[in-house]
């Protein structure tokens, strides 16, 4: 980031924070008094900052209202850049990005994990029946985190499942 001026930092981060959804679409960026508090810089620092952002499609201005994330829909597709043939770290971190990207858009199919989905494969209608007798009977499990190594409950019943798979498999010489 050297060489970049402050209005330029904080243009990087907002984006960052857009594409990557923590700031999503139709929430209110922060006021300029308050985001001129939050970063320690001037109010013309904010608004240039703001300028850009809306230059770019990403934010709009709306009148005696603030400033709020463009739509999805509005929100400018990323671009496709042709990689060369030497990747550095940038480049793949650029490859994995624009893949996620892709993947979260509507049309999208995934044949990379051969991982099926849907009722034709996972009995669905099943699995809601079981779920909701469980919410029923464990209300707590849908607000209880079970912190490392987890759920006491959940490691006896692999350790006493995993004693089956264990007298299936072949003794090998480690």
């Amino acid at each position: 980031m050297s060489g970049e001026t402050l209005y330029q930092q904080l243009v990087n981060e907002w984006m960052e924070l857009i594409r990557n959804g923590t700031v999503r679409p139709g929430e209110r960026l922060p006021s300029v008094r308050k985001a001129c508090a939050m970063h320690k810089v001037s109010p013309s620092t904010i608004l240039q900052t703001y300028r850009m952002l809306e230059d770019r499609g990403l934010i709009e201005a709306r009148p005696q209202s603030g400033f709020y994330v463009k739509s999805a829909a509005s929100l400018p597709l990323p671009r496709m850049r042709r990689q060369s043939a030497a990747h550095h770290t940038g480049e793949v971190v650029d490859q994995i990005e624009a893949v996620m990207g892709v993947q979260s858009q509507a049309d999208f199919i995934d044949l990379s994990l051969a991982s099926p989905r849907g009722s034709d494969f996972y009995p669905t209608t099943r699995f809601k029946h079981i779920m909701g007798r469980l919410l029923r009977q464990h209300p707590e499990l849908t607000t209880d985190y079970p912190f490392p190594p987890g759920s006491e409950r959940l490691r006896r019943q692999i350790a006493q499942r995993a004693v089956n798979w264990a007298a299936c498999w072949p003794r090998t010489s480690w």
